[in-house]
């Protein structure tokens, strides 16, 4: 029963992640205007582990959605979702799990991806008219888990979904610096940095907290189209104080 409840809650994520892809590219121009800002974002990164597990940064890939509203001329509300967020390590120093274990495996070397639904809630603040720093809690929930085992003295590979040596949430920091080309908001650079404060390792004792690098582009949805809007806003009002 768990399962299925589970299912039917990532059946229900997927549908809605998607339909809110499909109303930012509708109706971007709608969410955008002089305070907000609502976009994609598209990250390139790295994702590894803390804490007693030895492992190495994996490249990793994500997409999502950013709003930005601001508060006053420094503060700003700055949540982020994202459909597709990459977990995981290369090279890390755990065993085979033990109903698999066999004379074939001597030594290994894993790799492991997972995929996560995530959602960050942030506040930024502006230190110049280009520059914003942001910073909040995030929260996390796992879709697919894949680790690669290879033997390093017999050659030998497996691939296994072990959904049970991980747990299903995650939680934790986010701290970003952002860029914008233009002092008005616009297109964005940015570097950002996650630490998970969840033990997520339920396979063994060590301790395992995600920390995943990204490096994004955010592309603003339908900015242009509102910008014209104002201004032909402005000039309507204009003329009619004129008249």
């Amino acid at each position: 029963m768990k399962k299925a409840l589970l299912l039917l809650l990532l059946c229900l994520c997927v549908q809605k992640s998607y339909s809110q892809f499909l109303i930012a590219l509708v109706f971007g121009d709608k969410l955008n205007s002089g305070r907000a800002e609502f976009g994609l974002t598209l990250a390139a990164g790295l994702s590894s582990y803390t804490g007693g597990v030895s492992a190495n940064y994996r490249p990793s890939l994500c997409f999502g959605m950013y709003f930005s509203y601001k508060l006053n001329d420094k503060f700003s509300l700055e949540p982020r979702f994202y459909p597709k967020y990459n977990g995981g390590a290369n090279k890390m120093t755990i065993g085979l799990p033990e109903k698999y274990q066999s004379d074939a495996w001597d030594t290994t070397s894993v790799s492991q991806k997972i995929n996560y639904f995530a959602f960050t809630a942030m506040v930024g603040y502006k230190l110049t008219d280009h520059l914003k720093v942001c910073l909040g809690p995030q929260a996390m929930m796992r879709t697919s888990i894949l680790d690669y085992y290879s033997s390093d003295d017999k050659g030998s590979e497996l691939k296994l979904k072990e959904d049970d040596t991980r747990t299903r949430f995650d939680a934790g920091g986010t701290i970003s610096l952002n860029y914008h080309f233009s002092k008005n908001g616009g297109l964005s650079i940015t570097a950002e940095y996650y630490q998970g404060m969840v033990n997520i390792n339920k396979a063994t004792d060590a301790a395992m907290h995600n920390s995943i690098f990204q490096f994004a582009v955010g592309i603003p949805v339908g900015a242009g189209k509102a910008k014209k809007k104002a201004a032909a806003k402005t000039e309507m009002t204009n003329e009619t104080s004129d008249d």
